[in-house]
């Protein structure tokens, strides 16, 4: 089995997609993030287009930044379209998401 996480970029995203992955790392699940690197490139696309594909299921990260941001709602698409499952966490006091 293989998880994409799926977060916001705004860093506190990827600070709860990274506890995520070492927790499946010890159920030896495998799991895939795109560690923030400033970058938009092409290459970057074609990156997590390629693991949301090859994944079995998505966890959605949702912090405050979630809600306008377009590359999360990319990636959402994208796992819709495939079929894959998507499932959410959501950050604790955001009501509002």
């Amino acid at each position: 089995m293989k998880i994409f996480y799926s977060y916001c970029g705004d860093g506190e995203g990827l600070e709860y997609a990274r506890k995520g992955k070492q927790l499946c790392k010890q159920m030896e699940i495998e799991a895939w993030i795109w560690e923030v690197d400033g970058s938009s490139a092409e290459w970057l696309k074609s990156d997590i287009t390629n693991n949301v594909d090859l994944s079995d299921a998505m966890i959605t990260i949702v912090t405050q930044g979630t809600e306008t941001s377009e590359p999360q709602k990319q990636e959402w698409s994208l796992a819709d379209s495939l079929g894959k499952i998507n499932c959410s966490l959501r950050k604790k006091g955001l009501n509002n998401l």
